[in-house]
């Protein structure tokens, strides 16, 4: 998420944390549906000071049943875990599967960059992907040659394992 707030110049991404820790506070669980910042607190964070005097709840006692009903999501998040790691199992194993492409498919590379502090550079924030570039032809088992969009043949060979199909337009 860092990498979409930097641009080119790597030194500033310490200014946008907080905007960061905030929306992975806030953002709704895949699996359960609850933000963390619900789960942990019982209830949604007040995100503008306006807000706060209206949402807060004074009338409703600390009681045994509100105890109850602020632990439940986090017991519900706890049992779920267990199914959501055999689910990511399953998507690790098919990730080691070899992907197989064919001439003139639009692919992606991995990024290879190095950080360059002269120019203000960090690799970990520069786009772990880069393209469009089109498969030239296979070359063994899950080796490509690849070209650029003006026809021009890339130097080296990419393994499948550092490409990826190009995102369709629809999504």
């Amino acid at each position: 998420m860092l990498i979409s707030y930097v641009s080119s110049n790597h030194r500033a991404w310490d200014t946008v944390l907080a905007k960061l820790g905030c929306a992975v506070r806030t953002a709704k669980h895949e699996v359960t549906g609850l933000t963390p910042y619900f789960i942990t607190f019982g209830r949604e964070m007040v995100l503008a000071g306006d807000e706060h005097r209206s949402r807060l709840r004074t009338d409703e006692p600390l009681t045994v049943e509100t105890a109850d009903r602020m632990s439940k999501p986090g017991y519900n998040a706890h049992m779920r875990s267990p199914k959501d790691a055999m689910i990511f199992d399953g998507q690790l194993q098919s990730s080691y599967q070899i992907n197989w492409y064919g001439e003139g498919i639009l692919v992606w590379r991995r990024n290879f960059a190095l950080s360059d502090a002269s120019k203000y550079f960090s690799a970990k924030l520069a786009d772990k992907f880069v393209g469009p570039f089109m498969i030239h032809r296979r070359l063994g088992r899950d080796n490509y040659e690849l070209k650029d969009m003006s026809d021009r043949v890339l130097p080296g060979t990419w393994n499948s394992s550092h490409l990826k199909l190009q995102p369709s337009e629809d999504s």
